[in-house]
């Protein structure tokens, strides 16, 4: 009988050799490709043979980078009232009003966007270490604001850029307790810190601000890119109380899209089974996996869903 496991070598493309395609396919696929469902086309989602929808799926989430590796996440979903919502998508009559004034779920929300995009893009771009601007600001009604940082943090990209040194980056703003900023910047590859301080120099007055720069170097490259994002996101929920609502939270250099993730309904009805049965798909081992996963979410005493960021220790050993 032929397998067609075309969609397991397109997830893992442009991973690092440790993911191992030959080891993948030794895989029993179960899973076929879901092209349409509830009258409305799909792309990239998969499900068992045979497979019908029974309104409490497990389904996983698999975002690979460009950079290598992947995220994946485990929840429940609804597919019938998914697939509801897809059939009558760009079906609705009228124009929708826009609230005078967002709650706190809309603000929490558009929080938790900006915090999964900022550890995505790092993880896409690579960037494997974090340089930190600071002004030296005694006098709070002195205190530069956002829009001053941002023109100041251009004035120093360009003038890195004139010295030959190309910034690729995602970067936030921290606020500190007395009201005055720090901006953190995610970057890529090795930057001489003195002349990027002579360069920040030129921007605040010599002696008037630091610069530094942090380098894991006892850490795996996968270990530095999800450090770096972890590092870099959490300023984001910090802003939380910081920003408008509309207001943009981070700055990037451009990078490619993000690869369309994967979607894997899987056969498991519980969290611990389809943690399981994913550990299959993806050859990982199960118990190296259990120990770095985050469970989120309760009903009823259990989880609701688990999400992990791929280390090549979860990868099982090749058996030839």
């Amino acid at each position: 009988m032929s397998v067609d496991y075309d969609f397991l070598d397109d997830l893992f493309s442009t991973a690092p050799l440790d993911l191992i395609l030959g080891h993948l396919k030794t895989v029993d696929s179960r899973y076929r490709e879901l092209k349409d469902f509830a009258f409305c086309e799909l792309r990239d989602w998969y499900a068992p043979a045979g497979w019908v929808a029974s309104g409490n799926e497990v389904v996983a989430t698999i975002q690979s980078f460009k950079t290598g590796g992947y995220e994946a996440t485990i929840k429940n979903v609804d597919m019938q009232s998914f697939g509801n919502l897809m059939s009558n998508k760009g079906k609705a009559t009228g124009k929708r009003e826009k609230p005078e004034k967002q709650n706190e779920n809309d603000v929490i929300r558009s929080v938790q966007r900006a915090k999964k995009k900022v550890r995505q893009l790092i993880k896409q771009k690579g960037c494997d270490r974090l340089l930190t601007l600071t002004r030296r600001e005694n006098d709070s009604d002195s205190f530069k604001s956002e829009d001053e940082w941002l023109e100041d943090f251009q004035r120093f990209k360009r003038l890195c850029g004139q010295a030959g040194i190309e910034l690729d980056y995602v970067a936030t703003l921290e606020k500190h307790k007395k009201g005055n900023y720090h901006l953190h910047a995610a970057i890529v590859g090795h930057v001489h810190i003195n002349t990027v301080r002579r360069i920040w120099w030129q921007v605040v007055g010599k002696g008037n601000g630091n610069v530094d720069i942090s380098f894991k170097q006892h850490q795996t490259p996968t270990q530095r890119l999800a450090g770096v994002a972890r590092y870099v996101s959490k300023y984001i929920t910090k802003q939380i109380e910081n920003f408008d609502f509309n207001r943009k939270r981070y700055w990037a250099s451009r990078s490619e899209p993000l690869e369309k993730p994967k979607k894997i309904i899987l056969s498991s009805q519980d969290m611990a089974g389809a943690l399981a049965e994913l550990a299959g798909v993806l050859s990982l081992d199960l118990d190296a996996l259990t120990k770095k996963v985050f469970y989120f979410g309760k009903k009823a005493g259990e989880s609701t869903g688990a999400w992990f960021n791929y280390e090549p220790s979860m990868q099982l050993d090749i058996p030839f």
